[in-house]
């Protein structure tokens, strides 16, 4: 019989007719793409994430100075990337909200400390050292990954952001609690932002002076 074609059978037992429902074959086959969608992305985005871990990570653990520094370099950028990629490949769009708020709303505030509280860094390069910006990057794309996809995603991201506060402190750019203040402020934005901030937060692009910028605008 033809999908979606409604027939009758003949039951032999009671003589009696019997209809048989109409098959739905358009949505049969939505059903099944979105169930390989979901397997295919879970597998792709557990690929991301081990690239970076077995190529960035675990060579790096027995290294310092200069190496370890230029892993966290990519890991801090790495992680966020994959945070806010994961809004596509799930087609979150709710999150992909939440994640430019409050992203924005942690580099702002990470650069309001640096600016704001005048600490020398260990090297003494120079006097932004109060927040690690590399370990609130970092931290905020595993604990975005963690909240909104599970643990698969969120621990090993972890790994990776632990090791990123790690090399700033071997490679002499903060001390230890400029790393425990990133990772405070990388850990309570995602959860703050999802009940609230998107609610309060603008976030709108500002181009000055040849610069291009965004401006954050929080209502209290």
């Amino acid at each position: 019989m033809h999908p979606g074609l409604t027939g009758y059978a003949l039951d032999r037992k009671n003589t009696t007719e019997r209809k048989i429902p109409p098959v739905d074959s358009k949505k049969t086959n939505q059903q099944n793409n979105v169930k390989v969608f979901k397997c295919g992305s879970t597998f792709y985005l557990k690929c991301i994430l081990a690239f970076f871990l077995t190529t960035h990570v675990q060579p790096t653990l027995a290294q310092t100075g200069k190496t370890s520094a230029k892993t966290g370099d990519y890991l801090q950028i790495a992680l966020p990337v994959a945070a806010f990629g994961a809004t596509f490949v799930f087609d979150d769009s709710d999150g992909r909200a939440q994640f430019l708020q409050t992203f924005a709303s942690t580099i702002f505030l990470t650069y309001v400390g640096k600016i704001g509280i005048p600490v020398i860094r260990p090297d003494g390069s120079d006097s932004y050292s109060f927040i690690s910006g590399h370990t609130s990057a970092a931290t905020f794309g595993a604990t975005f990954l963690m909240k909104r996809y599970g643990q698969k995603f969120g621990i090993p991201a972890f790994l990776a952001a632990g090791f990123v506060g790690w090399s700033r402190i071997k490679s002499k750019k903060h001390h230890n609690g400029d790393v425990f203040r990133g990772a405070g402020l990388g850990l309570l934005l995602p959860h703050w932002g999802a009940l609230q901030l998107h609610e309060k937060a603008k976030i709108s692009p500002v181009y000055l002076d040849k610069n291009l910028g965004l401006n954050l605008k929080l209502n209290w």
